[in-house]
């Protein structure tokens, strides 16, 4: 019903929306005219809002699953409602060294993580503070996000992720956002719960699914997805890499430097499909973990990533060897063709 309501009520919006961006352009219109016009126009995207989560609620599956990292979803949606936050917030965030990878869909999860954010926010009353921690687990992950705000009674909470259940003012909100979170959790196959006391503040606990191991011990991100293990000592430029990688129906790995690397390879030596190696790093350089790497794994495709021209720091029988060399800034479609010469089954994209 809430699929077949946001559907009529958009194709609605869009004349409203519509016809008000035809009469913008018009040179006939007063001050007085346009500021009538962008009222419309709000009040539209408002509603268009409210559709949207209501198809995000109605809508029973998540098509876009691919291997995600949760500690980007964090940081992301962490940037993302920051201009949101009051001065008097404090928010502490306690994320681990290592990627922690699901199967699911990033906008999604973004989306539930944000839901939560803005409560809290809005619990606070533009001062207090919130606490979003991960944790990794054998198989699954924990996410909480505290806030010692008033906390709820139990009446409230047991209604909580109701559909239109909320405790704010009339024209404050809609009691949709913790259902829309509550329904991107279950379609992840996860769990969220919530623990909160008057006087207290609230901690919601979502709980998610890693890459699940096969039976037979080997991780997986989306069925079959190749892991791909990224060396480079500039975490910004992992990220990328990494999220890059996801995009590309991939499950990144990440090292900081070559040992870190060669720990991975040894620890889990049939895991990784193709390495992408940076040639600059401290400790080992590049062309010293590429020889380490060979010797531990003989075979297995190796990628050069570099700012630099390849040829001033790679022997030319090394240069021979490797599948391909990125030159830095890497596009999507140079990482994905890089892949594909590396034997590496890609998701489609594009």
């Amino acid at each position: 019903m809430a699929g077949n309501i946001a559907h009529d009520f958009n194709n609605l919006l869009t004349t409203i929306m519509g016809f008000a961006g035809i009469i913008k352009r018009s040179h006939n219109l007063d001050a007085d005219d346009r500021d009538n016009l962008a009222l419309i126009e709000d009040a539209a995207r408002r509603a268009a809002d409210l559709t949207g989560r209501l198809l995000a609620f109605a809508r029973g599956d998540l098509s876009r699953f691919r291997p995600v990292e949760l500690r980007g979803v964090v940081t992301d949606t962490l940037r993302l409602c920051e201009s949101t936050f009051s001065t008097g917030f404090n928010v502490t965030v306690d994320l681990p060294p290592d990627p922690v990878i699901i199967e699911g869909d990033e906008s999604q999860l973004e989306q539930a993580v944000l839901n939560i954010l803005l409560n809290a926010r809005d619990a606070l009353n533009r001062q207090g503070s919130i606490t979003v921690g991960l944790l990794a687990h054998p198989g699954h992950a924990t996410l909480t996000i505290s806030d010692d705000g008033p906390g709820m009674d139990d009446d409230v909470r047991a209604h909580i992720f109701e559909p239109f259940f909320t405790t704010k003012p009339a024209g404050s909100g809609t009691g949709l956002g913790l259902a829309i979170t509550n329904s991107i959790v279950q379609a992840h196959h996860g769990d969220i719960t919530v623990d909160s006391r008057p006087g207290h503040g609230t901690t919601f606990t979502i709980t998610l699914p890693t890459a699940a191991a096969r039976r037979d011990g080997t991780p997986r991100g989306r069925p079959g997805a190749p892991y791909v293990l990224v060396v480079d000592d500039d975490e910004l430029v992992r990220r990328t890499l990494t999220t890059t990688l996801a995009h590309l129906g991939c499950a990144p790995l990440e090292a900081a430097d070559g040992r870190a690397a060669l720990d991975i390879l040894r620890s889990r030596p049939n895991l990784v499909s193709a390495v992408i190696l940076d040639l600059v790093m401290p400790g080992l350089t590049g062309a010293e973990t590429y020889s380490a790497i060979a010797g531990l794994r003989p075979g297995l495709p190796i990628v050069i990533c570099t700012g630099y021209a390849a040829d001033v720091h790679l022997e030319p029988g090394v240069h021979r060897r490797v599948v391909d060399i990125l030159q830095k800034p890497i596009t999507l479609e140079r990482m994905a063709a890089a892949l594909q010469a590396a034997g590496v089954d890609i998701a489609p994209y594009g």
